[in-house]
């Protein structure tokens, strides 16, 4: 123990400084969502080395040396956690101003009841997000097109009767997912009394930018003509997506020509791709660049009018559904400018729009539903999805 204990101490440091390093690469990227969703088990793990620190007899030259760096593993994995007190009172305000003062007066107490009573539980980020038993899955084709069948992943509650739905569409630079992506999530809502539809769609470069968009206007036509068999009440369908799976629900959303969706959730999807190729973070760990001409099959110069196209923001108009919008402070993907300015594009033109922003949080946070800035998005959508949905 004492000679693997200072390596231990190293590596509980090594971990805890991605908590607030951007990852440079998808690796780091991925470690870095990581261990900021599990900081309180990252922060458990490291107090226990702390604690051997003290009580292990190590050469007396690096005794305060190894006390300091077991010291700074803990107090890192702290920092989100502390901050979520003060973060959760934001997110409330910004719910309370978009959808009114008593938003949450209006919901009915059966969809409260079901509902969790806590933006966030240490409990649940040690355990997990208690989860209801379901029906098995069904998994539909609901078309297949230049010889690629797409299909549709549909998770009901245990009642029977019509219900609430959401669509939900998964991320993925556009190129990889499927609809199996965010099981978890998706068995959380349906636990609530939703019908979620996790649906597919073309990837590229194979097929580039509008066949995603035709493929997600495919299961919402499928949608409205199986409702019935779904257990769909389409007069309360909402979409949902991730990423570059949010993009297509905004642009799903928006269209003029869509089926009617009541409310639509972006959790952090590009919406301006013009300036999204002029405006890259650093670090940059995916290529942004690159993402979008794969995407689009161009740069903005080379294709001005599909960039402009393919822009969310450019959708906006008055009479859209209401929009709540989650972004993570610290998006090395999607910056969370992008979603401050399409939320402030759709109050000038009179839509509703929640902006969520939460402090520390990565790109693809919300893969945790038990993790620090995971529970905290989750709070939010089952209560902005019971006001939209009511």
């Amino acid at each position: 123990m004492r000679r693997a204990l200072p390596i231990l101490v190293g590596a509980g440091l090594f971990l805890a400084l991605w908590i607030v390093i951007p990852g440079p690469t998808p690796f780091f990227l991925a470690l870095s969502v990581v261990v900021r969703e599990l900081a309180p088990w990252l922060l458990i793990v490291n107090v226990v080395l702390l604690a051997a620190t003290m009580h292990v007899r190590i050469h007396s030259r690096w005794t305060g040396t190894l006390h300091a760096i077991a010291l700074c593993a803990v107090l890192l994995p702290l920092l989100p956690i502390a901050r979520v007190g003060d973060t959760e009172q934001a997110l409330d305000r910004e719910m309370r101003r978009a959808l009114g003062r008593a938003y949450d007066d209006r919901l009915s107490p059966a969809g409260r009841s079901r509902m969790r009573d806590a933006p966030f539980s240490l409990l649940d980020a040690l355990t997990g997000v208690p989860r209801a038993h379901l029906p098995h899955p069904q998994t539909v084709t609901f078309a297949a097109i230049d010889g690629v069948p797409l299909h549709m992943i549909v998770y009901r509650p245990g009642e029977r009767g019509l219900h609430a739905a959401v669509l939900q569409i998964y991320g993925g630079a556009w190129q990889r997912g499927e609809p199996a992506d965010n099981e978890a999530f998706s068995a959380y809502l349906a636990g609530r009394g939703y019908v979620v539809l996790a649906t597919d769609y073309r990837h590229a470069p194979r097929y580039r930018f509008p066949a995603q968009l035709d493929d997600v206007s495919a299961a919402l036509d499928y949608i409205h003509r199986h409702a019935a068999e779904l257990s769909v009440d389409t007069m309360r369908l909402a979409l949902l997506g991730r990423s570059s799976g949010a993009h297509l629900a905004l642009m799903s959303a928006y269209i003029a020509t869509a089926p009617r969706v009541r409310a639509v959730i972006d959790i952090y999807g590009p919406v301006d791709l013009r300036e999204g190729w002029l405006r890259v973070p650093r670090p940059d760990p995916i290529g942004v660049r690159s993402v979008l001409e794969t995407f689009l099959g161009g740069t903005p110069d080379s294709l001005p009018q599909r960039y402009a196209a393919a822009s969310p923001v450019n959708l906006v108009r008055p009479a859209l559904p209401p929009t709540l919008l989650i972004y993570g402070g610290s998006d090395h993907v999607v910056l969370p400018s992008f979603g401050r300015e399409l939320a402030d594009r759709l109050r000038a033109a009179g839509d509703t729009a929640a902006l969520l922003e939460i402090p520390d949080a990565e790109h693809g946070f919300d893969y945790f539903l038990s993790g620090v800035h995971g529970q905290l998005a989750l709070y939010h959508i089952e209560r902005f999805l019971a006001w939209a949905l009511r």
